[in-house]
């Protein structure tokens, strides 16, 4: 029983660690129009990566030029999350969700508020057993729902709700077919996240689908150029083998 209430928790889609890698609404280009602007898509392309030390480190650049910037300390709550500070990651956003700037914010970032802090909060119970899971029980839910509602043009939120769905028990409204359905609305919002597209071909063989071996050999030729997506979905490339 309490394995299935932590696996109900875990409800970020999780590369590995989690999760999740963010798939932010502007090119991962660097762009030339500011410090901050240069050192924000920096920290994207090191994101997209799976490199997420050096993400965090441009993220915080970018913070250190735009002091109490809303969008670079959302980011770093992700890249926080995806180095599995859980703790670090959940502070920042109950503190982001008070912040001045959020009125203000794009739908994706106040958004991805939810995302990370429903995220954490799952990986961290999974982490740390029944005391955790009983102080934030299905909140994950709740969290990575609000994080669909305010933006449903979010891929990254519709990633990591379908993720719950596919790995929760029936009990507490885990729905593998439901689950990979959303994974693949998402697939269709940005095809270019190897954390997404890795996660919807897991649910494919998941469920059992005629079309996981095509998707997942198309998966691992995309994606080839990067180690983390290889390494991260080794269990999906051994189905191919």
């Amino acid at each position: 029983m309490q394995k299935l209430l932590l696996g109900a928790l875990l409800g970020l889609a999780v590369m590995t660690p989690v999760a999740a890698h963010a798939a932010p609404p502007a090119p991962y280009q660097i762009a030339a129009a500011s410090d901050f602007d240069a050192m924000m898509a920096k920290g994207r392309q090191h994101d997209a990566r799976g490199e997420y030390e050096d993400a965090l480190s441009y993220y915080k650049k970018s913070l250190a030029i735009k002091e109490n910037d809303f969008a670079a300390q959302v980011m770093i709550a992700h890249a926080l999350l995806m180095l599995e500070r859980y703790n670090e990651a959940m502070d920042l956003c109950e503190k982001l969700e008070k912040h001045p700037g959020a009125k203000d914010a794009s739908a994706y970032y106040r958004s991805e508020v939810y995302v990370v802090l429903g995220g954490a909060q799952g990986l961290k119970s999974k982490r740390e057993g029944m005391m955790a899971m009983m102080k934030y029980g299905l909140g994950v839910r709740k969290q990575l729902e609000k994080g669909v509602e305010i933006d449903p043009d979010n891929a990254r939120a519709r990633y990591a709700l379908g993720r719950y769905f596919l790995e929760a028990p029936g009990m507490v409204g885990g729905d593998a077919k439901k689950g990979t359905e959303m994974l693949a609305k998402a697939v269709k919002m940005d095809s270019d996240d190897w954390v997404i597209r890795g996660n919807y071909v897991r649910g494919l063989f998941q469920i059992n689908s005629p079309s996981a071996k095509e998707e997942g050999e198309r998966f691992v030729k995309d994606f080839a150029s990067i180690p983390a997506s290889q390494k991260t979905f080794a269990d999906v490339i051994a189905k191919l083998k």
